[in-house]
């Protein structure tokens, strides 16, 4: 046995150490896990180098967004000539993407318009095959508007709760809103 014939410290600890660092090593305890890090909070599911033009948590903790082109509501033409694009977009506060309409968002002209509330609010609105599903105005103090009956195939909205008719929970992104509203077709109703 040739390991025995070890002097001591070279190679092997002295009895004492091992002892010593066995003991120290159960009075600390269980080592604690390290925490994971976990995906950021996001305030909107716009890709970063897009324009939001509105953005809000929902009652179910997803975010319901608008997003537009990299300046869109920098376009000094007429709205009809934008040549950029515009989408709703529902996804996880984690940047998980649910729905996005419309499906093919160069098409926005069709489906997304603006106009002025008689109070005189920019508003923005969304149109499916079925009708409005979405709308929301300038006015921090009225609620978002979903029809979920008019919602694109597919797409799934909790209901509102009962206080209010308001779907978010507070609005996160403003700060575009007018502007890229004024880039939008006008309402036609």
């Amino acid at each position: 046995m040739h390991f025995l014939n070890r002097p001591a410290g070279v190679g092997t600890l002295p009895a004492w150490a091992a002892l010593t660092l066995s003991l120290s090593a159960c009075a600390a305890g269980p080592s604690q896990p390290h925490p994971q890090h976990s995906a950021p909070t996001l305030t909107h599911n716009c890709q970063p180098q897009e324009t939001v033009g509105f953005s809000c948590e929902l009652h179910d903790h997803r975010l319901l967004s608008l997003c537009a082109s990299p300046g869109f509501e920098k376009f000094a033409g007429q709205p009809k000539d934008n040549p950029g694009y515009a989408y709703l977009v529902v996804g996880s506060l984690h940047g998980q993407v649910q729905y996005s309409y419309p499906d093919k968002p160069s098409e926005y002209k069709k489906y997304l318009s603006s106009g002025t509330t008689m109070s005189a609010w920019p508003y923005v609105k969304a149109v499916s095959q079925k009708g409005t599903f979405f709308y929301a105005n300038g006015d921090a103090e009225t609620p978002v508007s979903l029809t979920p009956e008019n919602l694109p195939p597919g797409w799934h909205v909790e209901t509102a709760p009962t206080r209010g008719n308001s779907y978010c929970t507070n609005r996160v992104h403003r700060e575009n809103f007018d502007a890229v509203l004024l880039q939008l077709p006008p309402a036609t109703n």
